[in-house]
């Protein structure tokens, strides 16, 4: 059984991707920067940081309508507000760095799993879409 596919459910799915996008570009960065550090670099790793929360932000409010609509939806809903919650912990972690190493490194590892969970989020629209509830 095919999920009728919603505005909301389309929304939701592009900004996804929209944020997939950046986290990879984000990733790219953040790796050229732990091999060797230009202010460039941090600035446009940063500048992407910015645009991957407001991303979250309006995914998490599609998500709200998704659910609002289809009450089947609730998990995506919540799974989709995780992203502005990591995503503000990991814009406070990169602006609290200023050269302290332990910071630098849970920055990583948490940016490792906002990728995990991005990418989990596009997956799980994409079975709805597909109709594998």
């Amino acid at each position: 059984m095919a999920t009728t596919v919603t505005p909301a459910l389309s929304r939701l799915k592009t900004t996804a991707l929209v944020i997939i996008g950046s986290v990879l570009i984000q990733l790219g960065l953040g790796v050229a920067l732990l091999t060797s550090y230009s202010n460039g670099l941090a600035k446009a790793h940063s500048g992407f940081g910015y645009i991957t929360l407001l991303a979250s932000i309006v995914a998490a409010l599609f998500a709200f309508q998704l659910s609002k609509a289809d009450s089947s939806a609730k998990g995506l809903f919540f799974h989709a507000l995780s992203l502005p919650v990591l995503a503000i912990i990991q814009t406070g972690l990169g602006e609290m760095i200023g050269g302290s190493n332990g910071l630098k490194w849970l920055h990583v590892a948490l940016g490792i799993a906002f990728v995990g969970a991005a990418v989990s989020l596009y997956t799980l629209l994409d079975k709805r879409i597909r109709g594998h509830r």
